[in-house]
């Protein structure tokens, strides 16, 4: 009897610690919904036309948000390099453009070097970018591989979303939509441009990044 009696209670214990288990997991959810829905009625950033940066003033500057970083996976314990400057020559024919050169290491499952934008305020800072359609940009370098990637907040610092390229030596128009990679803009930290995966060294000029 005193058995039957414990394991009964045993039994309420679980099913009560496993109701605020559930309770507690639909609160969280409701949470994190209700912040995505305040981020995506967050306004885009002040940038009518939507261009970043076209290069041509005295320094590295952008329209909106925390600038412009060299990004590589120096970040995760590897050694790939990269340094950035400003070039008094531009696609097609404008006035400047921004420069990385650098070498991406041998070896590993992700290896990267290049530049990272960041459109919110402060850096991995959340921007609403969803009234934009996608980014566009002039580059040219070192003929391999390159990536375009996309850092949003709801997922972490994963680069979920992402599109490999290959450029050449002579300039090259490029634009990539949200839609095509899957992204949702509404909370988008970081945008990468850079060499990606290939090792060896490599240099390449960016211009007139925008959104459209």
């Amino acid at each position: 009897m005193a058995q039957n009696i414990e394991a009964k209670a045993k039994e309420i214990s679980i099913d009560r610690s496993e109701r605020m288990d559930r309770e507690k997991y639909r609160q969280e959810v409701a949470q994190e919904k209700e912040k995505m829905e305040q981020l995506k009625k967050t306004p885009a950033p002040a940038s009518g036309s939507g261009l970043i940066s076209d290069f041509e003033d005295d320094k590295i500057r952008a329209n909106f948000g925390a600038g412009w970083a060299i990004s590589s996976d120096r970040i995760v314990g590897r050694n790939s390099t990269a340094k950035m400057e400003l070039v008094k020559e531009g696609a097609g024919g404008s006035q400047g453009s921004l420069r990385l050169s650098g070498e991406v290491a041998k070896g590993g499952a992700m290896a990267w070097a290049g530049v990272m934008f960041f459109p919110g305020t402060t850096i991995m800072a959340p921007a609403n970018l969803s009234s934009y359609q996608g980014i566009h940009f002039w580059l040219k370098g070192t003929e391999r591989q390159y990536a375009v990637v996309f850092f949003a907040q709801h997922a972490g610092f994963v680069p979920a979303y992402s599109r490999i390229f290959k450029a050449g030596p002579k300039w090259q128009e490029f634009s990539f939509s949200f839609k095509d990679m899957g992204l949702e803009a509404y909370d988008v930290t970081g945008i990468f441009i850079g060499a990606y995966q290939e090792s060896g060294a490599f240099w390449f000029q960016l211009d007139n990044v925008r959104l459209k």
